[in-house]
C-alpha cells in the first residue's frame, strides 16, 4: 500500500469502509440500534413494548430482550447525558 492510502486513510479515518461490505454491516448495526431506541422510547412514553412472551424458542426470546434491553440503556444513557449538557434545558 502506498503512502497517499495511509495519508488518505489518516485524514477521513473512514476511507476503508467506503462501498465495502463493512460500511453496510455498521450501516445496519446502526439502524437496529435507533430501532431499538424508539422502542424504548415508545415503552417508556406509552406502556406499550413488543410481546416477547409469546415468543416460543428461548433463544430467540433471550435475544429480543437483550435487544430491547440494550435500547432502554442506550435511552437512559442519552437522557442522562443531554440533563448535564448546557444546550437542553427540562421542561415539565
Amino acid at each position: 500500500m502506498s503512502l497517499y492510502f495511509y495519508s488518505k486513510l489518516a485524514l477521513t479515518g473512514f476511507y476503508i469502509l467506503k462501498d465495502s461490505m463493512w460500511s453496510r454491516v455498521l450501516h445496519f448495526a446502526a439502524d437496529a440500534v435507533l430501532v431499538s431506541v424508539i422502542l424504548a422510547s415508545v415503552k417508556r412514553s406509552t406502556g406499550i413494548t413488543p410481546a416477547v412472551s409469546k415468543i416460543k424458542h428461548k433463544g430467540l426470546r433471550s435475544y429480543v430482550e437483550q435487544y430491547l434491553n440494550m435500547g432502554e440503556y442506550i435511552l437512559d444513557a442519552s437522557i442522562l447525558y443531554l440533563s448535564h449538557s448546557s444546550y437542553f434545558e427540562r421542561r415539565r
